[in-house]
Order: C-alpha cells, then structure tokens, then sequence
C-alpha cells in the first residue's frame, strides 16, 4: 500500500509541475494576441529529441487528431508543411508547449527586418548553437561586439579584390578552377555508366563539394574520384590524411553536434552506440592534428614574406597573426576561434555546395524544358567546343545569368536553412508584422520559417513551384533579368558572408560543365516509360529530410543517365 502510495504522489506531483509550467506557456502566450498552437512536448527537450522519431508515427494514430501536434514539432515540419500552416493561422503564430513557447514567423519583411537590424533585440538561441563551438567559438556561434569581431576578420577572405599581393591570383578564380577540374573527373564517371544510369549523384556532389573546399579553402589538391572506388575507411589508431578525416567529421556531424550541445544526450549515445561514439571522437581528434600542423606550416611560411598561397586558412591565419595584433602581442584570433571558424565555413560550404548541385541536377532531368534553356546560353556564351581548361572566370562567369538563376530557383525551394532560430534574450522585443506591432517576452524561441518565405504566394506569385514537377516553371528561373538574377527574397545564408558569394561560383561551374556538350534524364525502370520514371524522379526530391539541411531522404532512388551530344 505504501508503495503504490508514493508512486501516486509522485505522478500528482509530475502532473501538478507539467500543469503549471504548460499554463505559464499559455499565459505568456496569449498576452502576445498571435494564433496559438499546442504540442503536449518540448520540441527540443531532451525526451522528445531522443523519443520522438519512435513515438511520433504512434501518436499521429491517436484518433479525433488528438496526435496532430506531432506534425508540428518534427525537425522538418516547415518543408513539410511548406507555407499551409501559415495560410490557415496567418503571418506568424505560436506554438506552446511546457517550458518552451516558439513565435513562428513567416512574414518575409518581418524576418528580413530581424536578420538585418534586430541583432540586439533578436540573439541567437545558444542552446542549439552550442554544438556549433565543437572547434571554438566562431562567426556562427558569436553575438554582439564578439560577433563584430569575428566578423571584421573572416569577411575580407570572401573579397573578390582581397588577392595575393604576390601572385594576383583572386580567390574566386581558385574556387573557379578547382570546381571546373572535379566537374570534369565526375562527369567522366557518370557518362562511363552508360544506359544503366548511377544512383550515387548525392555522395559523388559531396566529393566534389568537398574537394573544391579543400583546395580553394585549404590549398589541398585531389583528383576526382567515384565514391563507389574512394576508400574512406577509419581506423582508429592511425593517423588519418586531412581529406579523410574532414569527410569523417563532415558525414558524422550531426552527432558531434548532439554530443557537443546536449551532454546528456552525449552520455546516452556514449553507453548504447560507445563504438561510433569513440570513433567520432578520434576523427575530430585527427581533424585538429591536421588543422594544427597546417596552420603551423603557414605560420612558417608567412615568417619568410614569401607566400605565395590565397585560401581561406592563409587568409584567415594572415588577419589573425598579422594584421590583428596589437602591442600586447594577443592574436585577434585565438587558436581555438581560428579552428572554429575555419571549420564551420567548410561545413557550411561543404553541405550547400552539394545539396545544390544534388537538387539541382535531379530537378533538371525532370524539367527538360529549363535544361535546354540554360544549355542555350551555355552555347551562345562558351560554345560547344571550348575546354573547361581554357574557360576564364572574369570572361565567363559574369554573363552565365541562366545557370545562376537555376541556382537561385533550386535554393529557393530547396534550400538547405529551412529555419533560423531567434530568441528575444533576457529582454522583451517588438516587432512589426504586417502593419502591427506586438511584443515578445523575454526568454521567448523566435523561429523564421525560411521556407514560407520562398514559397509565399504573396511574394512568389500563384504558383510558387510547390513540387519538383513545376519548379522549372516557377518565375525565378525562366525570369532572369538581363543583368541580373532574381535571388530568394531573405539571404539563403544570414550569418555566412561568403557563402552565397562561394556557392555561387562553384554552382555555375559544375552546371556549365556537366551541360555544355551532355544531356541528362532519368532512367525508366523495365516496362516504364520517361514519363513515369520523371514522376517516379520528382517524388524522390519531394521526399526529402531536414538533418541540419535539408536532403533527400532516398538520394539512391535519383537514377539518372547521362548522355554525350551526338
């Protein structure tokens, strides 16, 4: 009896916490006058984020929609949902939960209003930006006057006229080139595969994306190679070369992140999965060995006045040691911030560059029509006959406006931040929404629905490209201004400088090369015809999963055959 006692005072007791904290949502909630949702779950507390991928299928059963909170706390509810929520509630809405409310936000004015001039009012949300410091503080991870700083000493890296005093080499001709040579290498390996097709586009864009990245960011060369021939393997113990062990980290951030920002997390996966846990460890461990001694070997350089090298880490090695120090002889940088920020450039770039090329690619083959637009300009600008070896970025690039509008059309509805976390801080915060102001407490999640915005029809028109199938036909890509292209509304990469200037090169360069003298389609399963394996294509995209970007779910299924000009 006293058992059974304590284990109901103990439940009164939860019951009794849960409802008072779930009420203090609530008032906080309807006093802002927004539209007011309810989910029974944290969306980011730690039971849901270990929980929710097997409870969530079980309680979308629940009947009279009694589960439908379910589809509006999933990490990718906002491509899901795309902009319906927002047609039916308005603008902006609340969502209440215990412990947590989170203002969604999916007014593009509003949102660029506090991307651009509410750094103050509007910081990050450090909880989930904490797995970002993993390898030091950075521009991402940063706020206020350290935020500044950070920037002052990364964006003049991005400058297209910051070149090397030594060889006049520009930076974006480097990202050109690189991006130009592992196109060619793909290409090759794709053409070879003949009528059968190949289902392995998404990792080998990784390859490329991150090749470019080590070369352009790292002054590290490697050849092109199939990820069906690369070998990555890790063993533990040995030490590991810089390609390998940046692929490790990259493909195992997501975990580096859990274990970084939420502890407890760190120590469940530490006890259940110790393998992979310690393997992780060790790639991160052999990354630093890496970036140490390349920053060392830079260093020793930079002594002799005599180098000659223009990526980002002589960049950024170069602001931080020389042109930062003061006569305290403190670097603006500290070692760890310099890890940070190299670090968090290449996984940005790394995963935009080849989600970009993976969509992009995909989307073509089902939009025939967009494919022969930009392949029209490809040969009025280059020709059909003129090798990538002997194409000049200052020539080319510039009038390449359709190849840049693919891209901006491809970020636009698939762009890999589908929402950028707000908090309004220790502070109250206001904000004007479609003519009306309201107030957000303090300690209030304040999440922009990045994907609303880029499908809005206020801003897009009737039919701003909701699917793969019509996506080639929506205004951004077959509406390139003369002299210039119509981009997303909101920066793709708020925070990022360079990014978007980044992506934008190595984007024109692959697509340039892959359709200059080839066509690509998908490859119809035995007894399908072009039409159902299109449909069958355009699914596969639709079917895609936010995990940190968004990506398709099944890349496998992309079957696509690539076919010279005859």
């Amino acid at each position: 009896m006293a058992f059974f006692l304590v284990v109901a005072t103990i439940a009164i007791s939860l019951l009794a916490w849960y409802s008072f904290n779930f009420l203090q949502s609530y008032n906080k909630a309807r006093r802002i006058g927004l539209p007011l949702i309810f989910s029974p779950f944290d969306p980011w507390g730690l039971f849901w984020m270990l929980g929710g991928a097997f409870l969530g299928p079980l309680l979308l059963r629940l009947p009279f929609g009694l589960g439908e909170f379910v589809n509006h706390i999933k990490s990718d509810w906002y491509y899901l949902n795309r902009n319906a929520l927002h047609q039916k509630l308005g603008p902006a809405f609340i969502l209440v939960s215990p412990n947590r409310i989170q203002v969604v936000l999916g007014d593009g004015v509003a949102v660029e209003d506090v991307l651009t001039k509410r750094h103050k009012e509007f910081p990050k949300l450090p909880e989930l930006y904490q797995g970002l410091k993993v390898f030091g503080n950075n521009l991402e991870t940063a706020e206020g006057d350290d935020w500044r700083r950070h920037r002052k000493l990364t964006v003049p890296s991005f400058n297209e006229r910051n070149i090397s005093s030594s060889n006049g080499i520009c930076k974006s001709n480097i990202v050109w080139r690189a991006s130009l040579t592992q196109a060619r290498g793909m290409l090759n390996s794709w053409v070879s595969a003949g009528k059968s097709g190949v289902t392995c586009t998404a990792s080998d864009t990784m390859t490329v994306a991150l090749h470019v990245l080590t070369a352009a960011g790292f002054g590290k060369d490697y050849s092109f190679q199939p990820s069906e021939s690369r070998d990555c393997t890790v063993i533990k113990g040995e030490k590991l070369s810089f390609e390998v062990a940046l692929g490790a980290v990259l493909d195992s951030f997501m975990g580096v992140v859990i274990s970084s920002a939420f502890p407890t997390a760190s120590e469940f996966l530490a006890k259940y999965m110790s393998k992979k846990v310690d393997s992780m460890k060790f790639t991160v461990t052999e990354f630093k060995r890496n970036l140490r001694e390349m920053i060392e070997e830079e260093r020793a350089v930079l002594k002799t006045k005599s180098s000659e090298k223009s990526n980002l880490m002589s960049a950024l090695v170069r602001a931080s040691d020389l042109e930062g120090t003061q006569g305290d002889g403190k670097r603006t940088l500290t070692e760890e911030e310099l890890y940070g920020n190299l670090f968090i450039f290449t996984f940005a770039g790394h995963e935009t560059t080849a989600n970009a090329l993976m969509y992009a690619t995909a989307l073509l083959a089902v939009n025939k029509h967009v494919q022969s637009w930009i392949r029209e300009e490809i040969h009025s600008v280059i020709g059909k006959s003129l090798d990538t070896e002997s194409w000049e970025y200052e020539k080319l690039f510039p009038q390449l406006k359709r190849c840049l509008a693919v891209m901006y059309e491809t970020t636009r509805l698939y762009g890999p931040v589908i929402a950028l976390p707000k908090s309004t801080g220790s502070t109250p915060s206001t904000l004007t929404i479609q003519g009306k102001e309201y107030i957000f407490p303090a300690h209030s999640d304040v999440m922009l629905n990045m994907v609303n915005v880029h499908h809005s029809p206020e801003f897009w028109g009737p039919t701003p490209g909701h699917s793969a199938q019509n996506a080639g036909s929506s205004r951004t890509a077959q509406q390139a201004p003369k002299n210039s292209c119509s981009r997303p509304m909101v920066a793709t990469y708020p925070g990022q400088p360079g990014l978007e200037f980044a992506l934008e090169r190595k984007f024109v360069a692959v697509i340039a090369s892959l359709f200059q003298r080839h066509r690509v389609q998908p490859v119809p399963q035995p007894g399908e015809t072009i039409e159902v394996a299109s449909k069958a294509l355009s699914e596969a995209i639709e079917d895609s999963e936010c995990v940190l970007t968004l990506k398709m779910r099944y890349p496998e299924k992309a079957r696509l055959e690539w076919e010279a000009d005859t």
